[in-house]
């Protein structure tokens, strides 16, 4: 039995509740993961598009234009004074200061022209340049190498109905179809492409240009200062930057980037709440179970660990499956969010890590105060658990209580209510003791004054020569692991353990191999009759069977004082009447008993009776 025995019990249970908490921290690490996954996907996207294509700038004529209205209506406008662009001309281009960052110089010529029944685009080009620049053409067939060869989109091959080693008539002019163009999705699939000098003959254009593509194949190009060095050798064109375009994409993308950072804040602020309110009812829903582990010694960083395991756990399961739902989802949105089709999905080991690191961190900051985490303070001796057989460093050679002036008041809303009056109260080393009384005399608060889980408001508890109270939280708790067993009048064992589990509990935290903890615990079930009864869950035994685990639990680390609150006040007389001869025969072994019941019957178990009325003995 270890502390994560305890977590992973507790969440097989809880199987509801923690499905819960999972679900909802695994929709918000899903949200981020599928929300940056995209940014990076389409910022990808663009940025090989960009090394793709090139860092693309248009040359084109320069012209005037008229914006023309009629009574404040717009009509639109005249392009006038259209200038051409001259080919020998382009050879400035190699002269501009940045000409190391041009790849390739690409000019064209178009024009109209009729190919049997159907008016088709003409582009003149130089197929050397024009492959160089695009290199993502699939060309089905071969790149024309002749004067009399042509290469020709897809949808213009379907509507000419020709395909490679067909011959097409331009102009009187018999032209063999080298290729044909893959579908590309833009305006090149209704284009047919001849070279150059070809197409200036055949269009009447020799010696000019319609347009020229300046390709400088980097990211991180210059473009601006090369648009403008271009722009000072040829000021008869203007010059534009395709890049521009692209860069405004990724500034609209850097907005839904930042758009997407802002959701994913408010997801984590909201999984932080789920996790946050269901640890909190988790918690809320054990406290006798957590009562239970503090009064058998547990401190409160035992039950922090406790709860921030389960914490872990599942935030663990679903850091991993918040980031391959995440993933998924970003597959299925990235075809209609990004740039082209052929967009590809970023796998990065990052947000894998991020997501699950993430969800973890959310699952622990959330239940920190859930699981009542305070800062202990420092002292020499906090830290020394002593195992079952060397007892330290309060072990004297007997179990005595001494109980001086002991008062506890409770104060309400009425005024301040005596609890105890001023108690003197001496039990000697194995003596067996009952505390008898009417309701409301003071017995169980008596009990749990002398377990150290009730501060008294005045006077003295001393055991085995150590002043209980002036022990600080912790150390208070291990005495109470080391020197106390207690016994509860419901039993209160955790249901989601087995009966030696159940017995194992205060060894949990003690430094001993597990198959001797298991022995141990084994011992003690069959010292009180149930040793064939290992394995059995709480709700699989009898009311008796149970107060004889409880007290089995209470006696397994061997402690010197056995506190028992009405054990019996569940069970019928029979039982009852087995339960007290078992305390006698512990009490005939060296045990000291201390043990608070209404029934009279049970004291002539023990060595002497206590009676209490109204908070002061009275015999």
């Amino acid at each position: 039995m270890k502390l994560h025995t305890i977590s992973i019990n507790n969440l097989k249970r809880r199987k509801a509740k923690m499905a819960f908490l999972t679900i909802g921290l695994m929709v918000g690490i899903a949200t981020i993961v599928s929300l940056v996954t995209l940014t990076r996907s389409m910022s990808s996207d663009i940025e090989k598009k960009m090394d793709e294509f090139g860092a693309n700038i248009l040359i084109t004529p320069s012209s005037n234009a008229l914006s023309m209205n009629y009574g404040g209506i717009s009509l639109g406008g005249v392009a006038f004074d259209q200038r051409e662009i001259l080919e020998k001309d382009l050879a400035q281009i190699k002269t501009i200061a940045n000409h190391m960052n041009v790849s390739a110089v690409a000019p064209k010529v178009l024009g109209g022209v009729k190919v049997g029944n159907h008016d088709v685009m003409l582009v003149g080009v130089n197929f050397d340049s024009e492959l160089k620049m695009k290199q993502w053409w699939q060309i089905f067939g071969e790149a024309p190498k002749a004067d009399n060869e042509l290469l020709i989109g897809s949808d213009a091959s379907k509507i000419l109905n020709v395909g490679p080693g067909d011959s097409v008539n331009i102009k009187g002019e018999e032209f063999k179809v080298s290729g044909v163009l893959d579908q590309t999705g833009s305006q090149d699939d209704a284009l047919v492409f001849v070279a150059l000098k070809k197409a200036q003959q055949m269009l009447g254009k020799e010696g000019r240009i319609t347009l020229a593509e300046v390709a400088a194949l980097c990211s991180g190009c210059p473009i601006g200062d090369m648009v403008t060095q271009i722009a000072e050798k040829l000021p008869d064109a203007k010059v534009s930057a395709v890049q521009q375009v692209v860069e405004g994409r990724l500034k609209t993308l850097d907005q839904f980037k930042r758009f997407s950072y802002a959701i994913a804040g408010v997801v984590v602020f909201i999984g932080s709440l789920v996790v946050f309110v269901t640890m909190m009812g988790s918690v809320n829903e054990r406290t006798v179970e957590i009562g239970v582990f503090r009064a058998i010694g547990f401190r409160k960083s035992h039950i922090m660990r406790i709860i921030l395991l389960e914490a872990a756990l599942v935030s663990l399961l679903a850091g991993v499956l918040g980031y391959a739902v995440g993933m998924g989802g970003a597959g299925l949105a990235l075809p209609f969010m990004a740039e082209s089709r052929s967009a590809h999905l970023v796998w990065d080991a990052t947000i894998a890590f991020g997501s699950v690191g993430l969800a973890l961190a959310l699952g622990l900051l959330a239940s920190l105060y859930p699981a009542g985490w305070t800062r202990p303070k420092h002292c020499g001796h906090c830290n020394n658990h002593s195992s079952i057989t060397g007892r330290e460093p309060w072990s004297l050679n007997m179990a005595l209580i001494k109980i001086s002036g002991l008062k506890k008041n409770y104060t309400s809303g009425e005024g301040t209510v005596e609890a105890l009056r001023g108690l003197d109260i001496s039990i000697e080393a194995g003596e067996f003791i009952t505390i008898m009384g009417q309701s409301g005399s003071g017995k169980s608060t008596l009990l749990s004054v002398l377990g150290g889980m009730n501060h008294p408001s005045s006077g003295e508890v001393e055991m085995d020569g150590v002043k209980l109270y002036l022990l600080n939280g912790e150390k208070l708790a291990d005495f109470r692991a080391q020197k106390l067993g207690f016994v509860f009048q419901s039993f209160h064992l955790i249901p989601y353990l087995t009966a030696i589990e159940n017995v194992m509990l205060p060894l949990a935290i003690v430094a001993m191999k597990s198959d001797a903890k298991k022995e141990a615990a084994r011992r003690a079930l069959e010292r009180v009759g149930l040793g064939a009864k290992l394995d059995r869950l709480p709700n699989q035994l009898s009311g008796g069977e149970q107060e004889r685990v409880a007290i089995a639990r209470a006696i397994v680390n061997n402690p010197q004082i056995l506190l028992a609150d009405e054990p019996t006040g569940n069970l019928d007389s029979k039982t009852s009447e087995d339960v007290m001869t078992l305390f006698r025969e512990l009490n005939d072994a060296g045990q000291t008993v201390v043990m608070v019941t209404h029934n009279p019957d049970n004291g002539r178990y023990a060595d002497r009776t206590i009676t209490l009325r109204d908070g002061m003995v009275v015999q």
